[in-house]
């Protein structure tokens, strides 16, 4: 089950490719726009970025002001991006897309499980989906919640809203 499309949820397809995988469509949509030779590439700039330090910077700003925030995006986004994604190497990936996708809900077995997954994008992503395991009162998002925030209230609400959401729209 890929929740949404972003690589570092979805690049690992290719390891259980003969496997039904499950996801939204904007979840594939997601994975096609935005193949693993363009994170490649937005890593390679990042790290040359890096290496210009302060003209790097000032290079970003000369991008906003004449209209080209690409530049001024990706400077602020190296920052966040290189500690978490630097040690993946995504050139040469060919991601496996989802094989079977959903569109506002659909249950699975999964083994002797039943397994709720409920389309609630765009969220993080356009094509957010979170998994619910009824029989054990568990939820699972694509995101971390800290604090007070990971309570089984919190989470059961999660699947109530998409349970509404879902409501509405038939």
């Amino acid at each position: 089950m890929n929740t949404h499309g972003n690589g570092d949820h979805c690049y690992g397809n290719s390891l259980v490719a003969d496997a039904d995988i499950l996801a939204t469509r904007g979840c594939v949509e997601d994975l096609e726009a935005a193949p693993a030779s363009r994170n490649h590439a937005l890593l390679r700039a990042g790290r040359i970025m890096q290496r210009l330090g302060p003209f790097g910077r000032a290079l970003g700003r000369a991008g906003d002001a004449i209209g080209v925030p690409a530049i001024g995006w990706l400077v602020d986004a190296t920052s966040l991006a290189l500690p978490l994604f630097e040690d993946f190497d995504f050139a040469g990936m060919e991601p496996v897309l989802p094989n079977r996708t959903l569109e506002g809900a659909a249950t699975v077995m999964v083994g002797d499980r039943e397994v709720e997954v409920i389309e609630v994008g765009p969220a993080h992503t356009e094509g957010d989906a979170i998994v619910h395991l009824a029989d054990a009162r568990v939820v699972f998002t694509d995101r971390d919640f800290s604090g007070d925030t990971e309570t089984p209230e919190v989470l059961e609400l999660f699947a109530e809203m998409a349970r509404f959401r879902r409501l509405l729209q038939s």
